[in-house]
């Protein structure tokens, strides 16, 4: 997925600012989405395209509270390593808040967790933020 084509596409970002915004990350050793906000492209914006283009509800953690025992059905090592974290358990269900929804290995992860816990899973995509946010949580 190229995420700056989408938001030129969209009109969020000016097609004049693709080369700046692609210099700034590689100058800058930061990734694409880090030199888009940078450069003025809202946090929110940025995972609701990546929601759409994924087809994955989109999560806004700001402001919510976790509860320790949903973090105690990811081990923090495997929160880690796949950038996916337990941020509450809803009709049964266990909400994964993930980082990366096209990482195989993860959802391997994720399904090895289900059949452990005997709880079904659904994704959730979060951002980056978020996630560094929820994760500080397992300290």
């Amino acid at each position: 997925m190229d995420i700056i084509q989408i938001l030129v596409q969209k009109g969020i970002l000016p097609q004049t600012e693709v080369s700046k915004v692609t210099e700034d990350a590689v100058s800058s050793g930061i990734t694409i989405e880090e030199a888009l906000i940078r450069h003025g492209i809202k946090p929110i914006e940025i995972l609701k395209i990546k929601g759409e283009h994924f087809d994955i509800p989109v999560k806004n953690l700001e402001g919510v509270d976790i509860d320790s025992k949903v973090l105690e059905y990811v081990a923090e090592d495997s929160v880690l390593h796949y950038k996916f974290i337990p941020i509450a358990v809803n009709n049964g269900m266990l909400e994964i808040g993930m980082v990366d929804p096209d990482d195989i290995e993860a959802r391997d992860a994720l399904n090895f967790i289900a059949s452990k816990t005997g709880l079904p899973f659904k994704i959730f995509l979060i951002s980056q933020n978020d996630f560094d946010k929820v994760s500080a949580l397992y300290k």
